[in-house]
């Protein structure tokens, strides 16, 4: 493959740093007693995780036992690759009011000019009021589908649907 298709990230990197919105949003979302506007806030940090991993560059795959820390807000993210084949990424970043975990299976499909990929799995966010009676609120994130890796215009799009549960 050429290298101008590769990121300077791994995979397990880009998915730490993918929760990047989670301080600003979930932050808001562990203090708010509506279910309902704590669902959005939730959701707008979905859109921040789809946005802030899915890139144009292939990133580099993690190597088994690989680790990443960062932190985000002085909030800490954990990363971990758990699994070599299949490839599995487990994440674990805890808040202020909140935490935000969950293990995501990297799949793709490469063709002569396009790559499609996703992290299959389920982000959880579960915050730490007791007394809420809906406390946790899960999600998956849609594939992506990079076009123009050999030659015409580099495109990139979502191609499927994303699901939220207010558990």
């Amino acid at each position: 493959m050429p290298v101008t298709i590769f990121s300077y990230d791994s995979n397990l990197s880009l998915l730490c740093k993918s929760f990047c919105y989670g301080p600003k949003l979930l932050e808001k979302a562990s203090k708010e007693a509506d279910p309902e506007a704590r669902f959005k806030y939730v959701v707008a940090f979905a859109f921040g995780c789809t946005n802030s991993y899915i890139q144009m560059d292939k990133p580099f795959n993690p190597i088994l036992g690989e680790t990443y820390q960062c932190l985000i807000d002085n909030c800490p993210v954990y990363g971990e690759q758990t699994s070599h084949h299949p490839p599995i990424s487990s994440i674990l970043m805890k808040g202020r009011g909140y935490t935000a975990y969950g293990s995501f299976e990297a799949k793709v499909n490469l063709s002569l000019n396009s790559a499609k990929g996703s992290n299959e799995g389920v982000t959880y966010i579960s915050f730490d009021e007791n007394d809420m009676k809906k406390k946790m609120i899960k999600f998956n994130v849609p594939p992506g589908e990079v076009g123009g890796l050999m030659w015409g215009e580099r495109t990139l799009r979502c191609v499927d649907r994303t699901q939220y549960l207010d558990e």
